[in-house]
């Protein structure tokens, strides 16, 4: 098996994983691919280099390898070499089109970790990418919420120390030593502060991160505020009215999804009760922080919330639940990132 890791997106959360990877005791051999032209030219000039300011101070450990990757001029397989381990960290709109760039290059036993915000990122990747069950790679899954933000493209501060947790579907019993091996080099990681959970429990991280986005996210994007401003919506007439209708519709679909009856703890861990005081912890928390969401529509940038508000909205129609506040949260935040 070929221990090489590569590294599919190179921004904050893609930066932050790299260098970990690289700075440790007995790194990896590591592999950023790149999509943009102008940036794997910088490496050729002055070699794949990335910087993380941590405890005041920069580092620019470690060592990599750099590769474009683009969809004008597949190889041929006698000009490729397959990828056994991959760590996804692009936007979750990028992934299925990031990873069609590069499906020639993976086989049953590769692994691809994904570490992304939102849902339903895997359904479209399956959908668009491997279709056939049979020939794809196994997956894994990654929660972070470590605070960083971009300084340059190849820079980033490390701003808050928060943890990553991994679930791995298969379960211990099914376990080969393709996932294994990418898991423990992810959990070796210091920095990254990760750690597996049982699947299951992942499950619930997953979906209780997801509403805590579902929440925070469209709210400040819309109002034009830092995530403390959530805390006070209690005082705030408009945002009070949105901030309950979201909590109240994501707890009865999360408590209505098939995937999570039998789970112990489910019912009480989306309650509402349970939900509000999630999402007040995490925005007391990020208090001064600016969310992705607000991020990308102060840039113009293309936003997620079809695989966080999206998601819930689409799970509700299968479940035949309406949710009036998620559907105008999306068409909302479409209609700023229109104009």
């Amino acid at each position: 098996m070929d221990s090489t890791i590569h590294i599919l997106g190179l921004g904050n959360l893609g930066k932050l994983f790299a260098h970990s990877l690289a700075t440790k005791p007995n790194p990896p051999p590591l592999t950023l691919l790149l999509h943009r032209p102008n940036l794997y030219e910088v490496t050729k000039v002055q070699g794949p280099k990335i910087g993380i300011l941590y405890d005041g101070v920069w580092n620019w450990e470690g060592h990599y390898n750099a590769e474009l990757v683009s969809m004008d001029d597949l190889p041929s397989p006698l000009e490729f070499k397959y990828i056994s381990n991959l760590i996804v960290t692009t936007k979750t709109h990028k992934t299925a089109e990031a990873l069609s760039m590069i499906k020639h290059r993976f086989t049953p036993s590769s692994t691809i970790m994904f570490i992304h915000n939102g849902m339903g990122v895997v359904e479209e990747v399956n959908k668009r990418v491997f279709p056939d069950p049979k020939e794809r790679p196994h997956y894994l899954f990654g929660i972070a919420s470590h605070g960083v933000y971009r300084t340059d493209d190849f820079t980033a501060v490390f701003a808050g120390h928060g943890s990553v947790i991994l679930g791995d579907p298969r379960g211990d019993i099914e376990k080969t030593s393709h996932g294994s091996y990418l898991l423990q080099q992810v959990i070796e990681s210091k920095l990254l502060g990760a750690s597996e959970v049982p699947w299951n429990e992942f499950k619930l991280f997953q979906l209780q991160k997801l509403a805590v986005n579902a929440v925070i996210n469209p709210l400040t994007a819309l109002n034009d505020c830092l995530n403390g401003r959530i805390v006070e919506s209690s005082m705030v007439e408009g945002m009070r009215s949105d901030f309950d209708g979201l909590i109240s519709e994501i707890s009865q679909v999360f408590c209505s999804l098939p995937e999570l009856q039998g789970i112990p703890g489910s019912k009480e861990r989306f309650s509402r009760e349970s939900l509000r005081n999630a999402v007040l912890n995490v925005a007391s928390a990020t208090a001064q922080n600016r969310s992705s969401m607000l991020q990308d529509v102060t840039k113009g940038s293309e936003t997620e919330i079809h695989y966080i508000n999206g998601y819930i909205v689409r799970k509700a129609q299968e479940l035949g639940i309406e949710c009036p506040v998620n559907r105008r949260m999306v068409a909302d935040i479409l209609a700023i990132a229109a104009k």
